[in-house]
């Protein structure tokens, strides 16, 4: 596998993949990107959901907003709770107003039983590829 592509990790293993969905919604997807190829600003979402059938008519629509955000390099990772209570977002994005006009783009975000619960900047310094860098004076 090359540096940047992305790993389905599936029962039958592991499945080279570019796509973030359009799979099966149950599928976790992992990028397999260094520490070095992400920006110094990104941005944790963190949504909650409630039983509401909108919310579910919403999702496909939201999920091609969020592959074409995976292919573009803006998108580093997205998927729901295992329990279906909430999903878990991060943006590689150079601030915050940036991540919200993305969101505003999206409908999904105001749907109703889809709660923004929190966004906060999150600045990584390990992790990614198996051989992926450190942030440079992380503690």
């Amino acid at each position: 596998m090359r540096q940047g592509e992305i790993t389905v990790a599936c029962a039958t293993g592991p499945v080279p993949t570019r796509h973030f969905w359009g799979i099966h919604p149950s599928i976790w997807f992992v990028p397999t990107l260094s520490i070095d190829q992400l920006g110094d600003e990104m941005y944790v979402v963190e949504l909650d959901f409630a039983d509401d059938p909108r919310r579910l008519d919403a999702r496909p629509a939201h999920r091609e907003r969020l592959q074409a955000l995976s292919l573009q390099g803006t998108l580093v990772l997205a998927g729901p709770w295992a329990d279906d209570a909430g999903a878990l977002l991060v943006f590689d994005l150079p601030s915050e107003a940036a991540l919200r006009e993305v969101m505003d783009d999206d409908p999904y975000y105001g749907t109703p039983g889809v709660t923004v619960r929190r966004i906060r900047e999150w600045k990584p310094i390990a992790g990614g590829s198996p051989r992926g860098g450190d942030r440079a004076g992380a503690p």
